[in-house]
């Protein structure tokens, strides 16, 4: 059974040829999760507040399908050695109904598991 420093020196192997381009795509993704959260300091009335909370719901459930492209499909094929662009970014909204049905499911189970502790 392999150590977990010669598991590292594997992994670095695979990610080194496409660190740069698998960083900017994670970068991209961020920015726009995060998006929403930049404008929220500055809204203060509640009518703005209960816009930017139906705002928020509509991104989260846009920017799943995304977060699956790139947390799962992309850093997969990375380790199969594929190319990596930045198509990952919108490969989850090829299959939306599955994906959105997917990410659900394993919140609500991880949810009911989390309360069997």
């Amino acid at each position: 059974m392999p150590t977990i420093s010669q598991l590292y020196v594997e992994a670095w192997k695979v990610l080194k040829r496409h660190y740069w381009k698998s960083l900017s795509v994670v970068f991209i993704y961020m920015l726009i999760l995060s998006s929403v959260s930049f404008i929220s300091p500055f809204v203060t009335t509640p009518e703005g507040r209960t816009i930017l909370t139906i705002l928020n719901y509509i991104i989260a459930i846009l920017i799943i399908p995304m977060g699956y492209g790139v947390n799962f499909v992309m850093f997969l094929n990375i380790c199969r050695g594929e190319e990596v662009n930045f198509s990952y970014l919108k490969i989850g909204y090829k299959e939306f109904k599955r994906t959105i049905g997917t990410i659900l499911l394993q919140t609500l189970y991880t949810m009911l598991w989390t309360l069997l502790l």
